[in-house]
């Protein structure tokens, strides 16, 4: 993947244009349902205060926010979703300074601007970058982050180790999560039983193949076998530890890698893997700015997997289930998820040899440099 920070202002505004416009008419072609969603709980709270606790309380602005331009420009809320979710990804972009970053999640258009994620991503690249010079800042905006998307929380250890320094700013949006919504939030994390696309699911198809059972819960395909449970705690004790290895073991790595490595094990040892969760390390990865074509196959190949699998491969095996017949088409669907799965590792596997190979590097070149 080439670089474009050293590329004239001219060009970069330009090729952002182009690419931003592309993403946003794929995004138009292909809006997830969610929208419609969103639409339903921003109208019914406006009616009469109600609002579903599975989502963290602070996510309400987002679902707001089009609906004010409905009633004001008289547009319909899909539009309104549309174009602020344009403009939040457009600064996001200007801020990770990478706009090739468009054409690795292209393929996955409608799902990047069709759900509220890029709230809280935006929120999290921000405060990664204030880290250093406004370290109150910083812990501001992975509060907000924290209290859109809860895992952010995993990266309290990082920022602790970092900067002390305006901690407590980190608490104001913290605030939002009175007790009955920390509790939906935890509940609806860990209630489902393993979607299709999870390690989990993946797992209970290679161990337990005959007896997966397809079903559909939570708005999603959930896949999964009586192995599925124990699975499923087995992973979540793996990230306890991989998450004290890189929180708290690893601090010779630099923030930016233990960031992706941690975001990534959380994802791929939870029971919920959907689509959208690529997006967090994708842009934390074009921040990065190492592996970048790999982390466009890994864009591409879940863009991909998302559509064929959710429009075609879920919904045929369902009926074949129904039917008493055998599920091939998701023997199809699983295979591709563990594609998904090997390129994810692999990367992971890169960033850490790399650094391993640059330290033995640096310890080489200071031992040729000593006096014998």
């Amino acid at each position: 993947m080439p670089k474009t920070k050293g590329a004239p202002r001219d060009y970069q505004a330009l090729l952002t244009g182009v690419l931003l416009v592309g993403v946003i008419v794929l995004a138009a072609r292909m809006m997830v349902a969610d929208v419609r969603v969103y639409g339903g709980y921003a109208a019914a709270f406006l009616s009469h205060f109600s609002f579903p606790r599975e989502y963290p309380p602070l996510s309400l602005i987002a679902m707001l926010l089009p609906e004010a331009l409905v009633r004001w420009l008289h547009i319909p809320y899909q539009i309104a979703w549309l174009g602020i979710s344009a403009g939040v990804l457009a600064i996001l972009v200007r801020v990770v300074k990478q706009p090739l970053v468009l054409i690795a999640l292209a393929i996955t258009s409608g799902t990047l601007l069709g759900t509220y994620d890029l709230y809280p991503i935006l929120a999290m690249v921000l405060a990664y970058l204030t880290i250093d010079k406004k370290p109150g800042l910083s812990w501001l905006l992975l509060g907000v982050s924290i209290a859109l998307k809860l895992f952010p929380v995993l990266f309290i250890p990082l920022w602790w180790q970092r900067s002390r320094k305006g901690w407590a700013y980190g608490l104001i949006p913290l605030l939002t999560f009175y007790p009955p919504a920390m509790w939906s939030v935890l509940h609806y994390q860990f209630a489902r039983q393993a979607e299709w696309e999870s390690t989990v699911s993946l797992l209970s198809w290679i161990f337990g193949h005959s007896s997966m059972v397809l079903q559909l819960g939570y708005g999603s395909y959930e896949y999964f076998n009586g192995m599925s449970a124990a699975i499923g705690i087995l992973l979540q004790v793996a990230f306890v530890g991989l998450f004290v290895w890189i929180a708290f073991l690893r601090r010779d790595l630099p923030l930016i890698e233990r960031m992706i490595l941690l975001l990534s094990f959380w994802f791929l040892t939870n029971k919920v893997l959907s689509v959208q969760y690529v997006f967090w390390v994708m842009f934390l990865a074009f921040l990065y700015g190492r592996h970048l074509w790999h982390w466009t196959v890994l864009g591409w190949a879940t863009g991909i997997e998302f559509p064929l699998f959710t429009i075609f491969y879920a919904p045929l095996g369902e009926w074949l289930l129904s039917h008493r017949m055998p599920i091939v088409p998701m023997d199809i669907g699983m295979l591709l998820i563990g594609i998904r799965f090997a390129i994810w590792v692999w990367l992971l596997v890169r960033i850490l040899r790399g650094h391993s190979t640059a330290q033995r590097t640096a310890q080489d070149e200071v031992s040729l440099a000593a006096p014998s």
